[in-house]
């Protein structure tokens, strides 16, 4: 028995805007998945710009007390003994930034020849081993407690050299880990964002809040 005509019309007609709604909607789908891909890495990018503009800033700031310390570090310090270059630190104590301390050279024996006159120990601590062991140039340690006032503290260090450009020591300055969190204080983030500043190993040290 052969089909009506007009039947066969209204099959193919329905077919057919069936087969449109389903590529329709394929194509809906796909066109959303990607919207929403480029949307996602619209933001991680902005993200990664935004967070790396704050890095530099706090950066900036960093690098104001390292050219402090850096003061310190002359020609005659190749030549000089541990406690002649421990005199000249506190001879120069007025080059020291508001946040420091104190500083110190470190020997290459460890010891921590102090502004305030004592000696300490410190073979044990990160940056001595950064400095004198593993052959770095700058080395920002992780929060270590200053003695002898038990103060909490980020250690900077500094290599320098001897006359036959060994590594002789350390100029190293701590410095008070509250003036971190002063530093990230300076950076807003609309009205309820925070900072959050962590070591290379992702240690805590500071936050904004």
């Amino acid at each position: 028995k052969s089909i009506d005509p007009e039947k066969l019309k209204i099959i193919s007609f329905v077919t057919t805007a069936i087969l449109m709604l389903f590529v329709n909607a394929i194509l809906t789908n796909i066109i959303i998945k990607k919207t929403n891909i480029l949307t996602e890495q619209k933001y991680k990018d902005s993200y990664q710009i935004l967070t790396e503009g704050y890095a530099e800033a706090i950066k900036h700031k960093l690098d104001v007390q390292l050219t402090a310390l850096n003061s310190f570090n002359s020609p005659e310090l190749k030549y000089l003994e541990s406690k002649e270059i421990q005199k000249l630190l506190q001879e120069k104590k007025y080059n020291n930034h508001s946040s420091f301390l104190q500083v110190f050279f470190l020997d290459k024996d460890g010891n921590s020849w102090c502004q305030n006159g004592n000696v300490y120990e410190s073979s044990d601590r990160d940056f001595y081993k950064a400095i004198l062991k593993n052959n770095e140039t700058i080395f920002f340690s992780s929060p270590v407690v200053i003695r002898p006032n038990k103060s909490a503290a980020i250690v900077y260090a500094t290599a320098i050299y001897d006359n036959n450009n060994s590594v002789k020591g350390a100029l190293c300055a701590a410095i008070d880990i509250y003036h971190f969190k002063e530093v990230i204080n300076e950076i807003k983030i609309g009205t309820e964002g925070q900072l959050i500043m962590l070591d290379k190993h992702g240690k805590f040290i500071v936050h904004s809040d």
